[in-house]
């Protein structure tokens, strides 16, 4: 059995018709309460959930002319192993490493049915940790594109 307790915030500010900043948190704390085939879990944190997430964007969007957005996203430690031991080769703190990463998305409406559209994840190539046996980073900066054709006319 686990428990997991916590809570999240949203927040959206809209500046004028176009613009507008977002921000986000969530707080997890996530542990095993039972478990008799290995009571040495109890108490501890459920892998690949880290206690603290959040994020921060800003996007422009005026359907007339662009839509761009940027959002940034961040990371707490967690675990990768549900003994919460595996350390980082380097570090001393069990678990793996907190990371930020920040997102980009441009695009463009031509008529109803036709968009045009280009982004960018992990824009600054940074380079974190997944899981540590074996030793796996995430995904590096991810550069994509292309054009959306809807045909249900709506």
């Amino acid at each position: 059995r686990t428990r997991i307790r916590g809570w999240q915030n949203d927040v959206e500010y809209r500046i004028n018709t176009s613009l507008r900043i977002t921000g986000g948190y969530l707080f997890n704390d996530a542990k095993v309460t039972e478990f008799e085939a290995n009571p040495a879990l109890l108490g501890l944190y459920l892998p690949q959930v880290p206690k603290h997430r959040g994020s921060v964007g800003v996007s422009y969007s005026n359907p007339k002319y662009v839509t761009v957005a940027a959002t940034g996203m961040f990371f707490g430690r967690q675990y990768d192993d549900d003994l919460n031991q595996r350390t980082k080769p380097g570090e001393t703190e069990p678990g793996l490493p907190p990371y930020g990463v920040m997102d980009f998305s441009v695009s463009r409406d031509f008529g109803r049915n036709l968009e045009v559209f280009f982004g960018v994840q992990n824009t600054f190539d940074q380079e974190y940790y997944v899981q540590l046996q074996p030793t796996t980073t995430g995904s590096p900066r991810l550069v994509n594109g292309g054009i959306r054709v809807r045909f249900s006319g709506r």
